[in-house]
């Protein structure tokens, strides 16, 4: 499921991609490792669509899944320069 929602994300889907990432979440709750990559893809693919403010939700989880996954705290200084929010 995540290689085909980051399909659809590659393709432009992103409703989809969002879609499918969420139910990835429900694999292995237990899995922070990769439930935080799953949360950042879907972060990413809200942030597309500009979708800010969930994106800026769904990193936040990720951050308090795993605290040192660099990506996110780049991806959530990306959205916050773009909403002008520094």
């Amino acid at each position: 499921m995540k290689n085909e929602a980051a399909e659809a994300y590659k393709v432009g889907d992103i409703e989809s991609a969002v879609r499918m990432y969420q139910e990835c979440l429900s694999f292995d709750e237990l899995n922070n490792a990769f439930n935080t990559t799953i949360l950042y893809n879907s972060g990413c693919a809200l942030a597309k669509v500009g979708k800010n403010d969930e994106a800026l939700n769904v990193l936040a989880k990720a951050i308090a899944m795993n605290k040192e996954y660099v990506k996110v705290y780049l991806k959530r200084g990306e959205i916050y320069m773009g909403m002008e929010k520094f």
